[in-house]
């Protein structure tokens, strides 16, 4: 009957410890990552620095109003993300000129070196909307 407690509590502890580190977010991998999948897109890649996520870039396809087809843009902007708790997200304006992009970039990290998240760039010019919706990528650290 002993054997049958310790062995409980032993199992309830390390339950226990398991738990615990599953919440825990991994602290990512500083460097370049690069994304092994990317919905509509290509070469998506981003720097993990001191916290921050920087220098995004991508090209993903995008509709515009007013046009029957859809066209590839670069998704490139000049932000930063802030990492915490293995999760980054938020909403930017960038200006460029008569152009105007908001770009929505979100994720966390599932591991030091994978992560994974949506992208979304919507883009204003000449009064013509052009938007990419929400794209899911992976991506590893390279």
């Amino acid at each position: 009957m002993r054997t049958y407690r310790k062995i409980t509590i032993v199992a309830c502890l390390l339950a226990a410890l398991t738990v615990g580190t599953e919440s825990a977010a991994a602290a990512p991998k500083a460097g370049v990552w690069k994304a092994d999948e990317i919905q509509l897109g290509k070469n998506l890649k981003f720097t993990v620095k001191k916290g921050k996520i920087t220098n995004i870039s991508a090209n993903v396809l995008e509709s515009c109003t007013g046009s029957s087809y859809s066209t590839w843009t670069t998704f490139a902007p000049d932000s930063s993300w802030k990492i915490k708790n293995g999760r980054f997200s938020g909403r930017q304006k960038e200006s460029f000129g008569d152009l105007t992009a908001y770009v929505t970039f979100k994720g966390r990290f599932t591991g030091r070196s994978t992560a994974k998240g949506i992208l979304r760039q919507e883009t204003i010019v000449a009064g013509s909307v052009c938007d990419t919706r929400e794209l899911s990528w992976r991506a590893k650290a390279r």
